[in-house]
């Protein structure tokens, strides 16, 4: 009877198909990297959880697609996707094999079966991703040389003459430092200087003026859409900049002033990936005028509107390396008094700038 017993449970056992047994867990895929993919985000999206530790997915799945790098996949490359059950159940096949097989085993084997594949709840899902993004984060720096051309033109009440001023091929001198992190923000600051000669019009008997003007900038961008290769970030920032102004006691004396202007950098960037070393960067902003100061004397300006605009195409050196190329155009408009001693002029300054300039940053 123990026989004919042990028998029926070895035939239940073999006669279970291993298409029945596989069904609980998800199969074998492939994905195909998209841009600006890493490979937490894919898994995330697949579900393959949790990403770090003795268990982690991030681990498994480099081995099994041989990546030396995890944090380095590329756009339209072939990644296999598997869930660790996969293998598990793989191995309960092989159960078929087995001479003697006993009724007690069965539960045994049933529960291995039955085992659904982890599986990320909404909630467990974000929190996921916040332990995630605390983890992916990126340091950079950088260092750029350029050339612009600047125009101005001032009138006010004073007895300097009105008309235009002009200086080409300004050296100018950049410093960036930033982060990325969680793939969606990220946190720059930006020094700039530009040192430049006043070319007076004609009608004045003045000399040309040396002068330096310097522009503080921090910035912090997020990333709201992405769509395909494109990706569309905000950005908003404080500026610091400082603008030429020319005062004059004589048509002999000419002094040039560098009013600091505080502004609100408002603005959206779209970055577009042509491929995996290449991509180019839109950027258009307005900076809203807050206050200034200027010394000797007070220059008080008003409320103005300066807008700039910016194309950027960076290259990937290596993984650690970028360069870059950057165009940007920018005016402005600004109203003000100026006063000095018992003296007080009110006027408007018109400027208007173009910069070209190489840029490489290394990411720690």
């Amino acid at each position: 009877m123990k026989l004919f017993l042990a028998a029926i449970a070895s035939s239940c056992i073999l006669s279970v198909p291993f298409s029945a047994i596989a069904q609980d867990c998800p199969p074998e895929e492939t994905h195909i990297v998209k841009d600006n993919e890493t490979l937490s985000f894919i898994l995330i999206k697949s579900r393959l959880l949790p990403l770090y530790g003795r268990e982690g997915y991030i681990d498994y799945i480099s081995k099994i697609n041989n990546l030396s790098n995890p944090n380095l996949i590329y756009p339209s490359s072939n990644l296999v996707l598997k869930s660790r059950c996969s293998a598990e159940v793989q191995s309960i096949s092989d159960v078929k094999s087995a001479k003697k097989p006993v009724a007690p085993q069965l539960p045994k084997i049933e529960q291995q079966v039955s085992e659904p594949a982890l599986v990320a709840t909404p909630d467990s899902h974000a929190s996921v991703i916040n332990e995630s993004a605390q983890l992916k984060y990126q340091f950079y720096a950088g260092i750029g040389a350029g050339a612009s051309t600047l125009a101005f033109s001032q009138s006010d009440n004073t007895n300097l003459a009105v008309g235009s001023f002009s200086s080409t091929f300004n050296p100018v001198l950049h410093l960036t430092l930033g982060l990325d992190f969680a793939e969606l923000w990220n946190v720059e600051l930006n020094y700039s200087q530009l040192k430049s000669k006043v070319s007076p019009p004609s009608s004045l008997t003045v000399n040309s003026k040396d002068y330096i003007l310097q522009n503080f900038a921090g910035v912090v961008r997020y990333t709201f859409l992405q769509a395909g290769s494109m990706r569309y970030r905000s950005r908003l920032g404080l500026e610091s900049n400082q603008l030429p102004y020319l005062a004059a006691g004589t048509v002999t004396d000419v002094d040039v002033l560098t009013p600091t202007l505080s502004q609100i950098d408002f603005g959206f960037e779209g970055l577009l990936q042509s491929n995996e070393k290449l991509s180019w960067l839109f950027v258009g902003r307005v900076l809203p005028l807050l206050g200034s100061t200027v010394s000797p004397g007070n220059f008080t300006a008003k409320m103005g509107f300066p807008f700039a605009l910016s194309a950027r195409g960076i290259y990937q050196i290596t993984e650690n390396f970028r360069a870059f190329t950057e165009a940007e155009y920018r005016s402005q408009d600004i109203k003000y008094t100026y006063e000095k001693a018992a003296n007080s002029s009110d006027g408007k300054l018109s400027i208007s700038a173009a910069e070209l300039r190489l840029q490489a940053e290394y990411l720690f």
